[in-house]
Parts: C-alpha cells; sequence; structure tokens
C-alpha cells in the first residue's frame, strides 16, 4: 500500500471520531444550555422535582405577568396551603398504577377488581381537578382586572396553539 492510501484511510478513521465528539461547539442538549427554555425563563422540571422546592414557582399561565411582593406573597401561601392534597395526589396516582400493574400480572386477576380499582381512581382525580380548580381561581382573584385581562388573553393563545396541534 502506498503513502497516500495510508493517509486517506488514517483520515477517514478520524472524521467519526470528530463528529461525535463535536468538539467545536456547544453541547446543544437544552438541560445542558446556558439559555432559558423559552421566553418565560420557565424550568424544565414541574416544582417539587430536581431540587425545586413546592411553591417555590408560580403558576406558569402566571408567567409574564407583573406581581407585586404581596400578590406574589398570597399566591404562594394559597399554593403552599393546598400542598398536602397535591403531593396525596402523587402519591395516590403511584399507588394506582403499581397496583393495576401488581393485578395485571397476578395468577388472581379480576375485572372486577381492576374496574373498581378505576372508578376509585376516577372519584379521586374528579375531587382533586376539583381542588385545583379552586386554588386557580383563588389566585385569579389575588390579579387586577388589567392581570386578570392578560391571563386570559394568555391563555386564548395557548388554546389557538394547542387546537392547531391536534
Amino acid at each position: 500500500m502506498n503513502k497516500k492510501m495510508l493517509k486517506i484511510f488514517a483520515v477517514m478513521g478520524v472524521i467519526p471520531v470528530i463528529a461525535f465528539a463535536n468538539p467545536l461547539t456547544e453541547y446543544s442538549d437544552p438541560l445542558f444550555s446556558k439559555e432559558p427554555p423559552c421566553e418565560q425563563g420557565m424550568p424544565h422540571y414541574p416544582p417539587g422535582h430536581h431540587g425545586m422546592k413546592f411553591g417555590e414557582h408560580l403558576p406558569p399561565y402566571l408567567h409574564g405577568i407583573n406581581l407585586t411582593e404581596a400578590q406574589q406573597k398570597s399566591i404562594k401561601e394559597l399554593i403552599q396551603k393546598n400542598k398536602d392534597a397535591m403531593e396525596g395526589k402523587e402519591k395516590a396516582w403511584i399507588e394506582y398504577h403499581l397496583y393495576i400493574q401488581q393485578q395485571v400480572f397476578s395468577k388472581d386477576y379480576s375485572d372486577e377488581n381492576i374496574a373498581g380499582k378505576i372508578k376509585k381512581q376516577v372519584a379521586q382525580y374528579e375531587e382533586n381537578e376539583i381542588n385545583m380548580a379552586k386554588v386557580d381561581h383563588a389566585i385569579f382573584e389575588v390579579l387586577t382586572p388589567e392581570q386578570k385581562q392578560r391571563v386570559q388573553s394568555n391563555l386564548i393563545t395557548f388554546s389557538e396553539r394547542l387546537k392547531k396541534m391536534q
């Protein structure tokens, strides 16, 4: 083999290493970037996950709304007051999925047991959604009329984007 062929094989062997290592550009994964993930600067994870304290962040529909310190404090208090109910919802959801999984893969499988657990979970879900609606309404009542108008227009814009995705 001549020297020219050896150089070509050597270069061809190095190209994949350079391409996969990508040393010339910053890693493009948003979790590793220093930029906020969106224009509102919302966190990557929901409250209570990955070191975020419960009630530390305001609900996403309030991003971009200028709140006074008093409004922020009262909203965080409302969220804190309902912390136990919200955490209980997550625990109940995990228990539900574990129960269903155990039933599906057990010798004692029964449609009645599964249906009973599903009905119980649906009732729990309904109760949780009513509770969250009450909290969101109480938060909405803390806002001034101009802020309420802004939240409503943001929700309309968000709904329109969701409809386009369907």
